[in-house]
């Protein structure tokens, strides 16, 4: 057996992997920001439970780190989001549901959103 192959098998069976989870992975995000929105806007002025915040801001520094191989699709009918072979596309995806987010008090998701924004303005060449 040749060891070389190894490596390249190993890439490729983590590529096919990665493929089929990152449509999985776009929708639970999708829905856990969903879910978020909602509960925060029901509770009115009131804060949700810290480990509601913190749940959020792992999802969202998540998303911020996240890099998708060009080779990846990514589950849209956008032209734009087709067209865009940027790492940091799936932000496009999710990108409604982000500004939504800003109307939430806390700091360091403002913080983390601002950076996701960044992101966003690079990958169009605005910064």
């Amino acid at each position: 057996c040749n060891g070389a192959s190894e490596p390249d098998s190993e890439l490729s069976d983590n590529m096919a992997v990665g493929k089929k989870a990152l449509p999985i992975v776009l929708e639970k995000t999708r829905m856990a920001l969903q879910q978020f929105l909602h509960d925060d806007h029901k509770t009115g002025h009131f804060p949700l439970p810290r480990y509601r915040m913190e749940e959020m801001l792992l999802v969202l520094s998540l998303v911020r780190d996240l890099n998708v191989h060009p080779d990846f699709e990514l589950p849209s009918k956008s032209d734009l989001l087709k067209n865009t072979r940027s790492p940091k596309r799936h932000l496009l995806l999710l990108f409604p549901l982000l500004c939504d987010c800003i109307t939430i008090a806390e700091p360091s998701i403002k913080t983390t959103l601002r950076e996701i924004f960044h992101n966003l303005s690079r990958l169009f060449g605005l910064e």
